[in-house]
């Protein structure tokens, strides 16, 4: 358990664990192991079971719960390949990608996970707009609708408002593709 934790939190967590083993009938012996800082549960099949599904059914149900977990390190073994997570006395940190083409479509997934993930009591500072490379600024996309006869009513076009625009927006919009319309163009300014 990460430093601080509550005394009590291993057995709140291992009981849950132990909960989904007891539940499974063709178990031979569930044996719970609780200290101050960590928890063991040993599960042992009869020889009838243990060269049936029953153990990898076990394992599988064990390994979906401790993904529910975080900011511990858990252990899943026996029966097929290992399962880990978290590290040992630590919390670890967790990065979500979403990609895709529509910027506002992903921009509310990401909002609707943010607000999901943030019911977990353990999880704090989620930050839905965290670029990928260490250094890269966070990423946004502008649109802009030009009123072009708006504009032409008081003698402008948009090449003359662009460059005002960039100073409030910080953005390089020179050498960009822009929509206008239904149309995309190449934007030289």
């Amino acid at each position: 358990m990460p430093q601080g934790s509550d005394l009590g939190l291993s057995e709140k967590i291992i009981l849950e664990f132990e909960k989904i083993a007891l539940s499974q009938k063709g178990t031979d012996k569930v044996e719970t192991t609780i200290s101050a800082s960590s928890a063991h549960l040993r599960i042992d099949f009869p020889a009838e079971n243990v060269y049936s599904s029953l153990p990898y059914y076990l394992k599988e149900e064990l390994i979906q719960r401790a993904t529910k977990v975080g900011g511990i390190y858990i252990s899943v073994s026996g029966f097929g390949d290992p399962y880990g997570s978290g590290f040992s006395g630590s919390v670890s940190p967790f990065r979500v990608k979403l990609t895709g083409y529509n910027f506002l479509e992903l921009k509310n997934l990401a909002f609707r996970l943010k607000k999901e993930l943030q019911k977990n009591r353990r999880i704090r500072n989620v930050d839905t707009n965290t670029p990928l490379v260490y250094g890269m600024d966070a990423l946004y996309d502008l649109e802009m609708n030009i009123d072009r006869r708006a504009l032409a009513a008081i003698g402008l076009t948009p090449t003359d408002v662009i460059p005002f625009i960039r100073l409030y927006t910080s953005e390089t919009l020179s050498g960009e593709r822009i929509k206008l319309g239904k149309e995309e163009k190449f934007l030289a300014i």
